[in-house]
């Protein structure tokens, strides 16, 4: 959806949100599930506001649930008796 008139911030947040979910995927592979979960965290937040600047409301909805669901990955990483 990014092209060469999109305002630099919102390539950013995209680039962010691409970089911190691959990240946050990798990290929930491994013995460090609790990074994974912050690492998505941070990629729903620039995805959201990417989403926002573009008007995508599909994205946005998205990704708005998807913090949800990291809140709750987060919770069970740091208190698992949850």
């Amino acid at each position: 959806m990014s092209n060469p008139s999109t305002p630099h911030y919102l390539r950013a947040l995209e680039w962010v949100g691409c970089a911190f979910g691959l990240a946050g995927s990798w990290l929930l592979g491994t013995s460090t599930p609790t990074f994974g979960w912050i690492a998505f965290l941070v990629a729903n937040v620039a995805l959201i506001g990417f989403a926002r600047g573009i008007r995508a409301y599909g994205l946005l909805v998205q990704q708005v649930g998807f913090v949800g669901t990291t809140i709750h990955g987060l919770i069970h990483a740091y208190w698992p008796h949850i």
